[in-house]
């Protein structure tokens, strides 16, 4: 008996709760997990501080693969890496992406987003016109070709002549909208539109000097920092390339000129290396030999004093026209005759003799000495 009380009350009070339950659930339409009460805002508040709010995540084929999804619908897409949601209806579900980025940093400075695959892709505007990050547009230089021009419907030709002038309409546009070939009437000969005065122009002033055309650099004017720098450094030349465009290059790209044989590098008056046969007293060939040349030594050539007695070969047989008639206090020997138009004998002895050239004899060193009284 009292086993059939006890589960009698429990039947009892599990009614009461699901009857308190369903007064609840009649009394609040919005339902809080870890908040009460929820905000009457929301038909479901989620509270709480230590985790968020998980939605079922699923493969590109699986959310495709839900049947009939409701407008609105959102899940996590794993393939895409992003939310989506259905923008359609559920026969016919249009899946589009929340606003999501592809990189870790989104968009950079001066980029736009862009649909790619369902995307959002940042990309640096580029083509014909380019954005900054003030959302500047700015059409590139070239990029308004003829094809680009709307037409105006004038059609391209050549208006006016001996029998017409041409009248043209322009636009607050700057754009030729009408040509109108208005006849010339009236007698006389032809128009004749005498020719534009030439430009004048002032002398000029700064680096240059003279009246264009005819101008002229002045003098130091160009300084380094008018020459275009881009790739100068140590040990750089400033040359012109194939096009005449200056360029500097390393000098060790320079290479030597050509030399024929037996040729050297001589400075000309501009202080250019310039190629030369070497001449005169020397020459040179191409092993680096030179080679006095023939009669090149001229006494001139010698310097007063050098040559000395050990430079005179001993068998040398130096023909007497050559020696000077003053030996000094030197003897004089000699195997053969001494022969003059007038000879005179001084040193030793009292007085000098003289010896006629006519007198038919050879005199001695024996007949000086005697006949200086020795």
């Amino acid at each position: 008996m009292s086993r059939f009380i006890e589960i009698h009350i429990y039947k009892i009070l599990i009614v009461a709760c699901l009857t308190f339950l369903s007064i609840a659930t009649q009394a609040q339409t919005n339902v809080g997990i870890n908040v009460n009460p929820p905000d009457p805002s929301a038909t479901l508040h989620v509270g709480g501080n230590t985790g968020g709010l998980l939605i079922p995540r699923l493969t590109t084929t699986q959310r495709n693969s839900i049947s009939n999804p409701a407008n609105g619908l959102v899940v996590y897409d794993v393939d895409l890496n992003t939310f989506v949601y259905n923008a359609g209806t559920n026969t016919e579900p249009i899946w589009k992406t929340l606003l999501n980025f592809t990189t870790s940093s989104g968009v950079t400075d001066g980029q736009i987003l862009v649909g790619n695959g369902g995307q959002l892709i940042p990309v640096t505007l580029s083509g014909d016109v380019t954005l900054n990050n003030a959302g500047v547009l700015t059409i590139n230089n070239g990029a308004i070709n003829s094809d680009k021009l709307s037409t105006t419907g004038v059609t391209a030709g050549t208006y006016g002549g001996a029998t017409g002038v041409p009248q043209i309409t322009v636009d607050n546009k700057g754009r030729i909208t009408s040509i109108t070939v208005i006849p010339i009437s009236g007698s006389g000969g032809p128009i004749v539109v005498p020719p534009p005065a030439p430009p004048t122009f002032p002398p000029a002033t700064g680096d240059l000097t003279g009246t264009y055309p005819n101008l002229t650099i002045v003098n130091n004017a160009v300084t380094i920092g008018k020459i275009d720098a881009t790739g100068a450094g140590n040990d750089k030349v400033l040359t012109t390339n194939a096009g005449g465009l200056m360029t500097w290059i390393d000098k060790t790209a320079i290479g030597t000129p050509p030399l024929n044989s037996g040729q050297i590098f001589v400075g000309n008056a501009l202080n250019v290396a310039t190629a030369v046969n070497m001449s005169g007293d020397v020459n040179i060939d191409n092993t680096g030999a030179t080679t006095i040349q023939n009669d090149a030594v001229n006494s001139a050539k010698i310097l007063d004093g050098t040559i000395v007695d050990a430079d005179v070969n001993a068998t040398a047989a130096i023909a007497g026209t050559k020696i000077n008639p003053n030996f000094g206090t030197q003897n004089i020997t000699t195997t053969g005759a001494v022969n003059s138009n007038s000879l005179a004998l001084t040193g030793k002895g009292t007085s000098a003799s003289t010896v006629p050239a006519d007198a038919g004899t050879t005199l001695t060193t024996k007949d000086y000495v005697d006949a200086a009284g020795a």
